[in-house]
């Protein structure tokens, strides 16, 4: 068979793969595992979620209480982010709304999926995550869901803010009629104000990108 055909024949076998495991989703007959957050609860399955999750993976082994009553109870996350996760462990893909609750739009839920993948050692969903997230700003920086985002990052471990720092950072640079422009930004101005690691990140890189850093001409050799 040519190699086309092997190509073909593959993305094939792969699509009918996916496809079950879209079913399965949709199916709790052969469910053995429970998550819940909050006031949601999900019916999965342990051969789907274990192979994906070094965490799932050791709190449904054998030892663990969690393995005992086929319950996993995540009872300080946030519940739209594992919404999207349980959707990722069948789809290997997760959608986020254009408009999300009050407290978390979706700006801010890409950051919270990011962190939620992070600590279960979801390597995949953390990198799609990712992606989304520089998707998504590239779309939305003008929009007062840039400060919610910046806020959420303060909010997350320190070896996660650094990537999604400099993403925001670059953002302000280009844009730092955002920090003064009206009201719409005020939120903004705010999470600046109250995280001066930000507000001093944003002045550094622009005093490199204007070169900032030389003494102006009169100075020089004054000493």
């Amino acid at each position: 068979m040519s190699e086309n055909g092997n190509v073909r024949r593959t993305s094939t076998a792969q699509d009918h793969l996916l496809q079950a495991l879209r079913q399965l989703s949709e199916n709790e007959k052969y469910a053995d595992l429970t998550v819940s957050c909050g006031t949601r609860t999900w019916k999965v399955h342990n051969a789907v979620v274990c192979p994906q999750s070094d965490f799932f993976a050791k709190a449904c082994d054998g030892a663990f209480m969690e393995a005992k009553s086929n319950t996993v109870s995540l009872v300080d996350d946030d519940s739209e982010a594992v919404a999207a996760m349980m959707h990722y462990f069948y789809h290997c893909d997760y959608h986020t709304p254009d408009h999300g609750s009050s407290s978390t739009g979706p700006l801010v839920l890409e950051v919270r999926i990011y962190a939620l993948a992070d600590k279960y050692f979801i390597k995949a969903l953390r990198s799609l995550a990712y992606s989304k997230f520089k998707s998504r700003l590239r779309r939305e920086w003008s929009t007062p869901a840039l400060a919610g985002a910046l806020r959420e990052v303060y909010l997350t471990g320190k070896a996660q803010q650094a990537k999604f720092l400099r993403n925001i950072e670059r953002v302000l640079v280009q844009h730092l009629e955002l920090v003064y422009q009206n009201e719409q930004h005020h939120d903004l101005y705010l999470v600046l104000r109250d995280n001066g690691h930000a507000a001093l990140r944003v002045a550094m890189i622009l005093a490199n990108e204007l070169d900032w850093a030389r003494p102006p001409e009169g100075l020089k050799g004054s000493a």
